[in-house]
């Protein structure tokens, strides 16, 4: 086959003392072929490109100078450097792009495989930029950046991703449908510094702008069956609710197995449970057992609601000493006999156990020591003082022993009322026994 010779006026670069020559290579083509096919092409140093054609532009042995664009295995030449894809490999080990940097045995640590410097001073430029336009579909995993740290031979502290940010973030990830992070396997470490979901000044460790959700995995109905924990918009779902004002929050409610469980009201902070309209500062609705002590630091007798017979146009009053109605059925009421048979005890002032307390009425104190009211119709009331209704409606007076009869004695006298004070309250120990 006939051969033919063709001069090719690629410069490749001669160096002498003397100055810059220029040299001519001959490339050997083999016809038909129209454009040139070489099977090899071998030179110690190249320059590609007019500007650096020109005299005084040198490059050293074993580099390779370009002036425009490169593509390998691609003709579109978008970037400086264009790299096309290869064909498929079932492997799944080939890479369009491939960087290696052996180990040189240099003690100094932080050297790179690749180094990318964006020095543009404009808004949103990126030193490295990378996208996936493919198709991922099932369980297929398609990442734009990869990071793999786990390849060493030693306990190193590899890091897959490692970002450094001055004002900005370090790292920024953003997903139009999926999920802008996972992290599978191992530990999220955030040590110094806040971590702000939906927030970019987080003020604290943890601040969260919107509703948090945490469960075991998997979900039922509204989502609720597995939550660990669970912060929400939504009034009929999760642990805690965030109202329409941005200020104000609705109640707390507690929830296992979507069926609430405890409730604390935002208005007055009242607890709840069983019930989701607490009206004190605990109220249960179902049974309650204490193993230990019942404590109350001020309130020191036992009461019991009872419905109140109005025969002198009042309420009760904390105070006012009560006998039994006996034209009613369990009715309680005002007298103004002395030494009524009936007693039935003393409105209670700040009651330390209420019975019967969705019964309206009066708080009777049934035992304990109540603020009572007395006056002096037999006299100054010592402490000790046997107690007995008087003539003047709700008050006390002393009792003669001699008159007393069952069902007549309020309690004994805990204070002093003299002689010359018509009335005022003292503390009485209650036994209407």
């Amino acid at each position: 086959m006939n051969k033919v010779f063709v001069i090719i006026g690629l410069t490749i670069l001669g160096l002498s003392s003397l100055g810059f020559a220029d040299e001519t290579m001959t490339i050997t083509t083999y016809y038909p072929s129209p454009y040139g096919s070489y099977r090899e092409l071998t030179a110690h140093r190249m320059k590609i490109g007019r500007i650096y054609s020109l005299p005084g532009t040198s490059v050293a042995d074993d580099n390779l100078i370009v002036e425009g664009r490169v593509g390998i295995n691609t003709t579109n030449l978008e970037g400086i450097l264009n790299v096309g894809p290869l064909p498929v490999n079932n492997n799944g080990n080939d890479a369009s792009l491939r960087v290696v940097k052996q180990d040189d045995a240099n003690s100094n640590t932080f050297f790179y495989t690749g180094f990318f410097e964006n020095q543009d001073n404009s808004y949103f430029n990126a030193g490295v930029y990378a996208s996936y336009r493919g198709t991922c579909s099932g369980a297929q995993a398609c990442w734009a950046v990869h990071g793999d740290a786990s390849g060493g031979v030693e306990d190193n502290y590899g890091v897959g991703v490692f970002g450094i940010g001055d004002l900005g973030p370090g790292v920024r990830a953003q997903s139009f449908r999926g999920n802008a992070i996972e992290a599978v396997g191992g530990n999220v470490i955030i040590n110094p510094g806040n971590v702000g979901i939906g927030n970019i000044t987080p003020g604290a460790k943890l601040v969260v702008a919107g509703g948090v959700r945490a469960n075991k995995g998997n979900t039922g109905a509204n989502d609720l069956s597995n939550v660990g924990y669970s912060f929400e918009q939504d009034g009929d779902t999760g642990m805690f609710c965030v109202g329409g004002n941005a200020i104000m929050l609705s109640d707390l409610i507690f929830k296992t197995d979507t069926v609430e469980r405890m409730r604390i009201a935002n208005s007055g902070g009242y607890v709840g449970i069983g019930t989701s309209s607490p009206t004190e500062r605990l109220t249960v609705a179902g049974n309650v057992r204490i193993s230990g002590t019942y404590a109350s630091n001020q309130a020191v007798d036992i009461a019991e609601n009872m419905a109140w017979t109005d025969k002198i146009q009042r309420p009760p009053e904390p105070g006012d000493v009560v006998v039994i109605d006996l034209q009613k059925d369990e009715n309680i009421t005002l007298t103004d006999e002395p030494y009524n048979s009936s007693v039935a005890g003393v409105i209670s002032t700040q009651p330390g156990l209420l019975l019967g307390a969705s019964l309206k009425g009066g708080a009777v104190a049934l035992i304990g020591r109540v603020p009572t009211k007395v006056n002096n119709d037999n006299g100054a009331i010592n402490r000790g003082s046997l107690l007995v209704t008087s003539s003047k409606p709700g008050y006390a007076m002393r009792g003669d022993p001699e008159k007393i009869k069952p069902g007549m004695l309020i309690g004994k006298a805990m204070g002093e009322l003299k002689e010359t004070d018509a009335e005022g309250i003292i503390p009485v120990l209650v036994n209407s026994n």
